[in-house]
């Protein structure tokens, strides 16, 4: 299965994930959307998205690609900013959207799409990126995977 790695965009995975949570939503049991899980999903749904905006930014302002399917691209290794908490700002940023899906859709069982979503993310985008870079960046990289959590 390697054939997957680096091709599906993270953008379209989590486009997909969140279709596919939407329309099976109703076959699973829910619970009633109460004002802090509705508070909840708001909480999830602003970080996810501060998580993707400050993502992107740190990479225009370095001027480096923001396209995940080719990190071979990547002119500078990107360690300042939202960068210097986690290696995925943008991924968990995905997630954190997901999350807020589920919540609002009031559906406990909508969980394992997401835990799908993020093993998929890791095996066949986050681990090829880390291999690319690892060879790209050296020591430096090295450095930075010690140093910053994947996730948070």
């Amino acid at each position: 299965m390697d054939c997957l790695e680096l091709k599906i965009p993270p953008a379209l995975s989590f486009t997909m994930v969140a279709l596919l949570m939407w329309s099976s939503a109703s076959c699973f049991p829910a619970w009633e959307l109460g004002w802090f899980m509705c508070s909840l999903g708001w909480l999830a749904f602003i970080a996810g998205g501060v998580c993707c905006l400050l993502g992107l930014f740190e990479f225009l302002i370095h001027k480096t690609t923001a396209d995940p399917r080719d990190p071979h691209q990547s002119s500078t290794l990107v360690c300042r900013g939202i960068y210097a908490y986690s290696r995925n700002p943008m991924y968990l940023g995905f997630v954190l959207l997901l999350a807020s899906l589920m919540l609002w859709l009031g559906s406990p069982l909508l969980v394992f799409y997401i835990v799908a979503f993020i093993w998929f993310l890791t095996r066949y985008q986050i681990e090829p990126e880390e291999r690319i870079l690892r060879y790209r960046f050296g020591q430096t990289y090295q450095d930075y995977l010690y140093r910053v959590p994947r996730w948070f």
